[in-house]
């Protein structure tokens, strides 16, 4: 017979593995929990091609047209900063003017909600607005840093002509994929605006005494839509504004510069197609480019999963001409890597099962690292996603 004391020395010596030796239903207890967390924490933990270690980014980019660098710098850029100089979690400001362009680059703390600091942002270009410039288009503010690269490149092509593609790509297509979380902005490459097209002869002009400040001013009134103010009784109140919309080539030539001429006289006016400073091709078709950024905190996995599945609900929404299609996504590669990752580790445990039993030559002995190896992966994973990890 064993003696009852050396058994309990024996424990001793093992100390924490004797616990689960002498409790077996107490060890597959244990294990079950530790892989039911890991299966629990597999379903919540991100996704990611690199590890997220970026902060909140939050840009904002303004519009100056024909304004020179000192005066984007001086007359809007400036502006900008003193507003957004006040928002919660700022950290870092910098800030680039060019030629007709501004662009404002707010690094956030990493406890800020960029969804709340964005709305803060544009509260406080909201405010700043009445100090800019009247020509100043109005400022963007985006989740993202303004520098960011595409995750996902779309092409709209088809049989409409491209001016109806470039519509359809600002308006349904990019208000569908805006919707998706995560997504920063859409990015329209070689649209083909429809613009009026107004072509000056100089001599003519001369002729007439006419200048270009005169022409700018008659130009100006083609489109109006000036609040007059209310007028109220005691049963009502109106609103009243003066509009005066002109939208045809020939309301435009019609438009009178002094009392002998109109723009027709001195002008060539179309409605034409806006030259484009960047056009996009597929399979050598013309086709309208839509970049997708995500926001600086956003999964690219989640982003494109989701991307494509609106895509392909999108296509029966189209019109017949129509065609949308994904070119360019970084979540594949995230998808292939993870897919390489989950092989290794497969074959890692099939190695070392296989090891074990070339030496020891005992199916027992191989018993205990086949499930305890498979089991501390899957626990690892609770534990990465308590400690806010990614999967990498």
């Amino acid at each position: 017979m064993d003696d009852p004391g050396s058994q309990e020395m024996t424990r001793d010596r093992l100390g924490f593995a004797a616990t689960f030796v002498g409790r077996p239903v107490l060890a597959l207890v244990i294990n079950l929990l530790v892989v039911i967390a890991g299966i629990a924490a597999l379903r919540g933990v991100e996704v990611r091609e690199l590890p997220n270690v970026a902060q909140p980014v939050i840009s904002v980019q303004a519009r100056f047209p024909g304004a020179a660098a000192s005066t984007v710098d001086a007359e809007v850029t400036s502006v900008l900063e003193d507003a957004l100089a006040r928002l919660e979690g700022l950290q870092n400001i910098s800030s680039q003017s060019s030629y007709a362009s501004a662009r404002i680059t707010l690094d956030l703390s990493g406890s800020v909600d960029i969804n709340d600091a964005a709305n803060d942002a544009r509260d406080l270009v909201s405010r700043a607005r009445r100090n800019l410039p009247d020509d100043l288009e109005e400022p963007t503010v985006q989740k993202s840093d303004a520098d960011a690269d595409p995750i996902m490149r779309l092409a709209l092509s088809g049989t409409l002509p491209l001016p109806d593609l470039a519509l359809l790509a600002e308006g349904i297509v990019s208000d569908r994929l805006l919707s998706v979380e995560g997504v920063a902005e859409i990015e329209i490459a070689g649209d083909y605006d429809r613009i009026m097209r107004v072509t000056f002869a100089p001599v003519a002009m001369a002729s007439r005494g006419i200048s270009l400040a005169d022409m700018r001013a008659a130009l100006a009134s083609a489109n109006l839509d000036i609040p007059l103010g209310a007028l109220e009784t005691d049963t009502q109140a109106l609103i009243v504004r003066s509009v005066a919309s002109t939208t045809t080539e020939e309301a435009i030539s019609a438009i009178r510069l002094n009392r002998n001429t109109v723009i027709g006289d001195v002008a060539f006016v179309q409605f034409t197609a806006d030259d484009p400073t960047l056009t996009t091709r597929i399979n050598g078709q013309p086709a309208v480019g839509l970049n997708l950024i995500r926001q600086s905190n956003a999964s690219t996995l989640e982003v494109s999963n989701q991307v494509r599945a609106v895509v392909a609900a999108m296509e029966e929404d189209l019109p017949d001409g129509a065609d949308l299609r994904i070119v360019a996504d970084d979540g594949v590669f995230v998808e292939n890597s993870i897919a390489g990752v989950i092989t290794s580790i497969g074959l890692a445990v099939v190695i070392v099962v296989a090891v074990i039993f070339g030496f020891l030559r005992s199916l027992r002995a191989v018993i205990v690292p086949a499930f305890a190896v498979p089991i501390a992966l899957i626990g690892t994973l609770a534990a990465i996603w308590a400690a806010g990890f990614s999967v990498n």
